[in-house]
């Protein structure tokens, strides 16, 4: 009776798994052909898509590889990661692929974005060279289903810049004339770094960009006419900035105005207020050699400690010369 029971129960449990294995199945069969419609979840992209120049296609024409594999793969994606949701909802079908827009904008009259330079709204684009290592949807993010998304992706000229600006040997690279055909009206960006930066508050913003992207039209004379010699800053800066800072040509404050800028790094009040030598032992004991060690290196120690067996002391409370001695 036993051996019964054990025998009933595995049948039971072989037929329970065998039901929820095909029940995971069916999706995958059907999969093959159909899913649901993304506007079952997606309405306001749907609608937006509806009105825009990409009413005739699907959204698996964007949204998924080209061929039927890759429709394929985004049915499936749908049954197994929105409809049951086993799989991660983050994927791939959610990027627009270059491959997906290449079969209609790669071929055909108009639409030969890799046959050399596109003039339109204001704008000359050399698509072929823009292309290497860069998504379509980085720059027309928006195109499909505009205003649907929290932040969408559109060129701006940070963008451009990241590239045109590594070429400055090539004089055409650096001309505006290079990309600019005229009036960009209502064709750029107003959400780009490069809006904010050069908008109404730019006395402000002008310094919260990339430095790097700035060379091809400004001068490093007219931020020095400001800041002094050394901005923009170089690579070396967090390694020389306390040089730098030392320099009363260089005005450190015209950008880092908080006294915090400086503070948050060190853990103390940075520069060192007046009579900080005398205090430091004091100082030490209580933040800790490290965060000494962080500025200045052991020897800038040893070499009063190692040398004075009672360093301090009376004679230099009333000879201040001292405290500036090396």
């Amino acid at each position: 009776m036993p051996i019964n029971k054990t025998s009933k129960s595995l049948k039971l449990t072989v037929w329970i798994l065998a039901g929820l294995a095909l029940l995971l199945l069916i999706p995958a069969g059907i999969g093959l052909v159909w899913a649901p419609s993304c506007a079952s979840c997606h309405l306001p992209q749907s609608d937006k898509l509806a009105e825009g120049v990409h009413a005739r296609n699907a959204c698996l024409s964007c949204h998924a590889a080209p061929g039927y594999m890759g429709e394929m793969f985004y049915r499936q994606r749908v049954w197994y990661s929105m409809v049951i949701p086993l799989l991660p909802g983050q994927d791939s079908t959610r990027v627009t692929q270059n491959e997906s827009c290449m079969t209609c904008h790669g071929t055909g009259p108009r639409r030969n974005i890799a046959g050399g330079i596109i003039e339109n709204r204001g704008l000359r684009v050399d698509h072929e060279q823009c292309m290497d290592n860069m998504r379509c949807s980085s720059c027309h993010g928006s195109i499909g289903h505009s205003g649907t998304t929290q932040w969408e992706s559109r060129y701006a000229m940070e963008s451009c810049m990241t590239c045109h600006s590594a070429d400055l040997e090539d004089g055409t690279t650096i001309s505006c004339n290079t990309c600019h055909a005229g009036e960009l009206g209502d064709n750029q960006n107003p959400n780009s770094v490069f809006a904010a930066v050069h908008g109404p508050n730019l006395i402000y913003t002008h310094g919260v960009g990339d430095w790097n992207t700035c060379g091809p039209c400004h001068s490093q004379e007219m931020c020095a006419a400001c800041h002094g010699e050394m901005v923009p800053h170089d690579q070396f800066i967090i390694r020389d900035h306390s040089n730098v800072a030392n320099d009363p040509d260089n005005q450190c404050a015209s950008c880092h105005q908080n006294q915090s800028f400086c503070d948050d790094c060190h853990g103390m009040e940075i520069p060192h207020p007046d009579g900080f030598l005398i205090d430091h032992a004091a100082e030490t004991d209580r933040l800790g050699e490290d965060l000494c060690y962080i500025c200045h290196l052991v020897r800038d120690c040893s070499t009063c400690h190692d040398g004075h067996v009672h360093p301090g002391g009376p004679r230099m409370w009333f000879e201040p010369r001292m405290l500036n001695s090396p």
